[in-house]
């Protein structure tokens, strides 16, 4: 019997390491037996595209997701009904936003009643990567401060109030909710922490998980999703409001000089609110630990420290010069090399074209002859 695994996640776990893996590779997991389907829906076929560019992208299931609070799930056989289980495949289904359809229940039946329709030789395993609450917040919140028009830097603890925050913190709910419905001994639960995935790397360790050895022909080097320094956040969110329809493309750029830019990083959330969440969840994940994982601990690294003396990073003009100065450099390197490309095209083009010319002249001539 074969599997379909079902990656739920969660989000700033490894998900879009996971996803542009098996686009990039997907020719390759065919061969060794696992197909990463993506021509049943036009919203997964975007995605193999995207994610063969390494540019963002949320998996072949994410289109499901349409809203978590507005259950849909008529729409669902819709958007997943072309999907095909061949006998000889193990299926992997992928989204990163799938922790939302634990406040969506209806819509997880309705996947599950639909999958078991379609696994007649397959049976249905669910693997999720969890993260340590605090080091979710701060990654979300770096996100957003990117993505969203945020006019004030400094942390609000409202913010932990947001009903996408509350969702993602809690792992509990997360957990269980996927056990209820596909059964708790076809959960596979994994730590998000480096020294606790197989050769610390989350896609070599999702390919152990699903029983991958051949690793022959696969490409594992992947570099997506890139966490930006606190000075290119920082950069984003005061440039938004005078390129908005380029922002985006700022920010794409700004992935190719990250390393070059980063100094020793400075948290976004305040320490103290980090260490405050940590221990407030740390009883919750145990539980988690002990019910899942047969272990005293979810999370092995430790807890963070309070540091009063913290303080919101906040630019300043030689910081800013620097970004800038790195950013420049890279797109003149960019148009630079272009320019070199245009004047070889032109001359290729050149010399096509006076060929073209001469077999041109030596046909008329043959005709008069």
């Amino acid at each position: 019997m074969r599997t379909i695994w079902l990656h739920i996640g969660m989000r700033k776990a490894g998900s879009t390491a996971i996803q542009d893996f098996l686009c990039k590779n997907q020719k390759r997991m065919l061969e060794l037996g696992y197909d990463y389907p993506t021509d049943f829906s036009p919203h997964a076929q975007r995605s193999l595209a995207l994610g063969i560019k390494g540019l963002p992208q949320c998996g072949n299931l994410n289109h499901i997701i349409t809203n978590a609070f507005n259950p849909q799930p008529e729409t669902l056989a819709q958007m997943v009904g072309q999907l095909k289980t061949p006998k000889d495949k193990d299926i992997i289904l992928s989204s990163e936003n799938l922790y939302f359809l634990t406040h969506n229940t209806k819509l997880l039946q309705a996947l599950k009643d639909l999958l078991l329709a379609k696994t007649k030789n397959h049976k249905i395993k669910v693997i999720g990567y969890l993260r340590r609450q605090d080091e979710i917040l701060e990654s979300m919140y770096r996100q957003d401060i990117q993505d969203i028009n945020y006019k004030d830097f400094k942390f609000k603890e409202e913010y932990l109030d947001d009903p996408d925050t509350q969702i993602s913190l809690n792992l509990r709910k997360f957990v269980d909710v996927f056990a209820d419905f596909f059964g708790k001994e076809n959960i596979h639960i994994k730590p998000f922490e480096k020294e606790q995935l197989k050769d610390n790397d989350v896609v070599s360790d999702f390919l152990d998980e699903i029983g991958v050895k051949d690793l022959e022909g696969l490409n594992l080097k992947q570099e997506s999703n890139v966490t930006f320094s606190h000075e290119i956040v920082e950069y984003l969110r005061l440039s938004k409001e005078f390129i908005p329809p380029l922002h985006k493309r700022l920010t794409n750029c700004f992935t190719l000089i990250n390393q070059k830019v980063r100094s020793k990083p400075i948290s976004m959330v305040p320490p103290n609110i980090k260490r405050k969440i940590a221990l407030e969840y740390k009883e919750m994940n145990d539980k988690i630990a002990k019910d899942y994982l047969n272990r005293d601990e979810l999370f092995l690294k430790p807890i963070p420290e309070k540091d009063d003396n913290w303080k919101p990073y906040q630019m300043t003009a030689d910081d800013a010069v620097k970004v800038s100065s790195l950013l420049f450099q890279d797109l003149f390197v960019q148009l630079s090399e272009t320019k070199d490309e245009v004047a070889k095209i032109k001359s290729s083009m050149k010399l096509l074209l006076q060929f073209l010319q001469e077999q041109e002249q030596k046909s008329q001539n043959e005709e008069h002859a």
